[in-house]
């Protein structure tokens, strides 16, 4: 396994004198650097534009079940070997959750809006819900993308996008579901319990967009889902 490629994007404020930055980035940037290769990247917004929260991408050169399988068999086997387990830590973040946290106190708190696991099949999408940071949920998310595997193989397709959670919301009388919001947000009920309710999942040939429960172990029939701008869209109209 090679060293994964890790994106960061974010918003910061640019004044006359240029991007007012994060002071310990440097520090953040050089200590990841031993474990992924990365690209760190801000853009420019006006203050507090953006609230400074982290858009995270991980690459990895792995198709979606073979990354799966090795995690989940880490996860839940932990077997011990100090070739192999320091490689699958980095395919967990686990030097950079080490890394993120010590910036993240540093800096007073910064956060991740998004966290992203891109592989050559499909693509892991984790958004934030609540004012707990999603990597406390992530190794238990994978454990269960792990766990539901087979449940998720539609006629031998598997999903070509996961979006995390799906949130159950309301256009007048109607349930629907949609991605959480961010500082958009209209529901305060949100936590870290949303990750274990409902997923979006894409496919990319004959299934279409489903959407999975958890807690009932199947898909969600005559169910409708919009993405964020098109949940927007579908209020205006109604105003």
């Amino acid at each position: 396994m090679e060293k994964p490629l890790l994106k960061i994007t974010y918003d910061a404020f640019q004044s006359n004198l240029g991007i007012e930055d994060f002071l310990y980035i440097k520090e953040f940037r050089d200590e990841i650097s031993q474990d992924y290769t990365q690209f760190i990247k801000p853009t420019p917004t006006g203050r507090g534009g953006g609230a400074y929260e982290l858009i995270l991408e991980f690459f990895f050169n792995l198709n979606l079940q073979d990354y799966i399988k090795y995690i989940g068999i880490f996860l839940l086997g932990k077997t011990k070997d100090r070739i192999v387990d320091p490689i699958l830590e980095k395919y967990l973040f686990a030097p950079f959750i080490k890394a993120f946290s010590k910036f993240s106190e540093k800096s007073g708190g910064i956060d991740i809006h998004q966290f992203t696991i891109e592989l050559h099949d499909s693509k892991i999408t984790i958004y934030k819900v609540s004012e707990e940071n999603i990597t406390i949920s992530l190794n238990k998310i994978l454990e269960t993308i792990y766990e539901r595997f087979s449940d998720l193989v539609i006629d031998d397709e598997l999903p070509s996008s996961f979006l995390i959670p799906a949130i159950a919301d309301k256009i007048r009388n109607d349930v629907i579901y949609r991605p959480p919001l961010g500082m958009s947000e209209t529901l305060d009920n949100l936590g870290s319990s949303d990750y274990f309710k409902v997923w979006a999942l894409d496919y990319q040939y004959l299934a279409g967009r489903k959407l999975y429960s958890i807690e009932k172990k199947a898909f969600i029939e005559d169910s409708e889902f919009f993405t964020e701008s098109e949940f927007f869209d579908k209020l205006a109209d109604l105003n």
